[in-house]
């Protein structure tokens, strides 16, 4: 006989092919009741989610700074100044920001509205706030008769609660009763304390007393309320955190201040307070700003008052002296002009002294003021330099007249300001005001739900495919061939598992062997094409065989064996083949079961001699296949193999057919193989797909190697339809060959 190379059969994937797109899709499918079990249980996560999440709502207060000095007409001489220079012309966007989120404007809201006392109901845990959302009237308290839950639109006022320092933040329960009273129970109390609605309660704790007014109360007998005092200090942080403060587009002086919460009407009351009391505050501080001008303008009032009346005195007696003189236009002009520069000069002197007084040197107001005077200085002595070429006694008169009417001039501005100044004490004038209050949202921010939902549906298959190929990445068992590649023997062939094997195995009992066998009740079975696929392979690699006796084994248990034993050899004897199938399975052989057999005579009897192997043999099982079968389960089944001297008797009955298969027992599992396969010239070694590992085969390949015996080739068994079975198929021409027969039939 020739001997014929083993590259004829399938070798498996090439361990450096690219990318395989098909089989990352096959194992995807393979494990798509897991992507879909995880997408609906994200996607069911999300929505409850998205249904008992409490609303989320946002207010927004819009304030404008307004301009005080600027924008207001001047006197005709652009350096006479008024009161808004002394008291200030603008605010400042960056530093208002800050003042409107600082403690002192929100300690005022949180003093006015009392927000450090915080009341709710007690709702059944998850789904009870959800299902008081919805509710228009008051609830059944409890749950079958247990608790006091709220299920309804209870609500409670509470304007006092006083507690102990050490239990500030601390909850207490407090408990509706009939005829308006309660129960208040908390930490330092032993027992219940009972008090009467609408009348001040004071109760003694160990920790100290606590004071309580209930003026009002909602609900029915039984539900229970959530008390908690809170320090001033921690609810204006809290408070802090949570406002957002920022100036709206670039330089516009425009404050828009938003605030989020899941009490929409609490919201509103104290984003609204935030904004009153802001607007007092900036008033409260123009008008301390109006008082020290004030003080310092009323301190400049009698000197000024001095300076008029000794400039009129010395005018009146030159006058009186040179009474003849009369000044032309020229002097006139100069006059007017010199004295407005006097004027212009005396005041900005003052506002440097008062912006001083605020500011260091270095602030730019301070250094604006300072470059006003000096230019007025030059533009007060190219005035005075050009009186100085007037005739002498004009000169004098100029002089004069000119300190009359700046001493004038200053004393009227003087009193002009302070007048304005009395009344920005007086009315409390702010430069700041609301332009939009805060209105009590209807719509909440969140949750948004269907964007809860789309991102649950992206994660939950997210986490299937990742939880999918962990799984596959992690599993004990074969998934592709090309995982046996390294053991460096040759796949003769892959069967797929087959739907039809199940339903025979619940029906087998009542049926003979013709029905039984999958090969025979289903031969267009996409499995026993496979079989048949391995059929063509081990004829071709038995024609150089030493012998025409097939054992089939496996590493462990439940590869599958028997099955495929079973089948190959009801195949190959429908291809005209004279073939005998041995259960050699001396442990646990139940080939006889699937062939619909009564236990009887088998090769365990005929190992031990009380009968001949004939005898024993079941003829015509089906046409052209014989069957001897495993007879009664020995104690000593290795020992009783090679006491019977288990190849000769197999050599000389394996002369009358053309093949012998033996279905071994697992190579791993006991020692029986090694006496059962130097018997056989072809040996396969069954891989169960998902069950049989790597390893295994391996050690099942050098435990043979050990008893002197070759395998020659691997069997991939029960490989999933449309799992692993897709990318398979596609390589294997299983799903090639179910999509053909399906079509024929069609």
């Amino acid at each position: 006989m020739v001997e014929q190379p083993d590259q004829n059969v399938f070798q498996g994937p090439d361990k450096n092919r690219s990318f395989d797109f098909v089989s990352v899709v096959d194992r995807i499918y393979s494990h798509r009741w897991l992507v879909i079990c995880s997408f609906l249980f994200f996607i069911g996560a999300g929505a409850i989610y998205a249904v008992i999440s409490s609303p989320v709502y946002q207010a927004k207060i819009v304030l404008q700074l307004e301009e005080t000095g600027d924008s207001q007409s001047r006197s005709s001489n652009e350096y006479v100044g008024d009161v808004s220079s002394i008291i200030g012309v603008k605010s400042n966007a960056d530093g208002e920001v800050q003042i409107l989120g600082s403690a002192l404007v929100i300690g005022d809201a949180v003093d006015a509205l009392n927000l450090t006392i915080t009341t709710r109901p007690v709702y059944f845990p998850i789904i009870g706030r959800a299902v008081a959302r919805d509710s228009r009237s008051l609830s059944t308290p409890g749950l079958f008769g247990l608790g006091g839950f709220a299920w309804g639109s209870e609500s409670i006022d509470v304007p006092t609660f006083d507690v102990p320092k050490r239990n500030e933040g601390s909850q207490y329960r407090l408990t509706a009763l009939s005829g308006n009273r309660f129960e208040l129970l908390g930490p330092g109390m032993n027992a219940p304390a009972s008090g009467t609605i609408g009348v001040m309660q004071t109760f003694a704790t160990a920790d100290g007393p606590v004071r309580l007014l209930v003026s009002r109360m909602a609900a029915q007998p039984r539900v229970e309320f959530a008390l908690q005092r809170a320090s001033r200090q921690a609810t204006i942080d809290n408070l802090r955190r949570a406002l957002q403060v920022e100036e709206q587009g670039t330089k516009s002086d425009v404050l828009s201040a938003t605030m989020t919460g899941l009490d929409p009407i609490r919201l509103t009351a104290t984003l609204n307070a935030i904004g009153q009391a802001y607007v007092r505050q900036n008033a409260a501080r123009k008008a301390v700003r109006a008082q020290a001008s004030l003080a310092f303008l009323s301190g400049q009032l009698p000197a000024m008052r001095q300076q008029v009346e000794q400039a009129e005195v010395q005018y009146n007696a030159y006058r009186n002296t040179h009474a003849s003189i009369d000044i032309n236009e020229q002097a006139r002009l100069l006059l007017r002009q010199s004295s407005e520069a006097e004027t212009v000069l005396y005041q900005l002197e003052q506002k440097y002294q008062e912006v001083s007084k605020r500011f260091t040197g270095n602030h730019p107001d301070v250094l604006q003021i300072s470059k006003q005077m000096e230019a007025t200085r030059q533009y007060r002595n190219s005035i005075t330099n050009r009186i100085r070429q007037l005739p002498v006694e004009e000169q004098g008169a100029v002089r004069l007249m000119r300190e009359v009417r700046v001493a004038t001039d200053l004393y009227a501005t003087l009193r002009s300001n302070m007048e304005q100044l009395q009344l920005v004490r007086a009315g409390k004038i702010s430069t700041v005001r609301v332009v939009d209050n805060a209105e009590v949202p209807e719509v909440p921010i969140k949750p948004r739900k269907l964007l809860i939902i789309g991102a649950a549906a992206v994660g939950g298959i997210l986490a299937g495919l990742g939880l999918a190929f962990a799984r596959n990445s992690l599993a004990q068992g074969v998934v592709d061939p090309s995982e046996l590649s390294s053991i460096g023997l040759p796949m003769y062939g892959t069967i797929p598992v087959s739907d039809n094997q199940e339903r025979l195995e619940k029906v087998a009992k009542d049926h003979d062997a013709k029905e039984r066998l999958l090969a025979v009740r289903f031969p267009q079975d996409p499995a026993i094409e496979g079989m048949r696929v391995l059929r063509t392979a081990l004829q071709v690699r038995m024609l150089g065989a030493p012998n025409n006796v097939v054992m089939l084994s496996g590493p462990m248990p439940q590869s599958g064996k028997s099955f495929t034993s079973a089948n190959l050899a009801a195949v190959l004897a429908a291809g005209g083949k004279r073939v005998l199938l041995v259960d050699a399975d001396l442990r646990r052989g139940t080939i006889h079961r699937s062939l619909g057999l009564q236990e009887g005579p088998g090769l365990a009897d005929v190992m031990d001699g009380p009968i001949s192997i004939d005898e024993a043999i079941c003829r015509q099982v089906l046409p052209r296949l014989d069957f001897l079968g495993v007879g009664r389960y020995p104690a000593n089944a290795s020992e009783l193999l090679l006491r019977g001297d288990f190849q000769r008797r197999i050599k000389r009955v394996a002369d009358r057919y053309d093949i012998v298969v033996l279905d071994a027992p697992a190579a791993l599992a006991v020692s029986d193989v090694g006496i059962i396969a130097p018997s056989a010239g072809t040996i396969l070694l069954m891989a169960r797909y998902g069950v049989t590992r790597a390893s295994e085969m391996n050690a099942a390949v050098e435990r043979l190697n050990q008893a002197g015996c070759k395998v020659n080739g691997l069997v991939l068994n029960g490989i999933p339809d449309g799992a692993g079975g897709y990318a398979y198929a596609m390589r294997h021409g299983t799903h090639a060959y179910k999509a053909y027969y399906q079509g024929a039939k069609l």
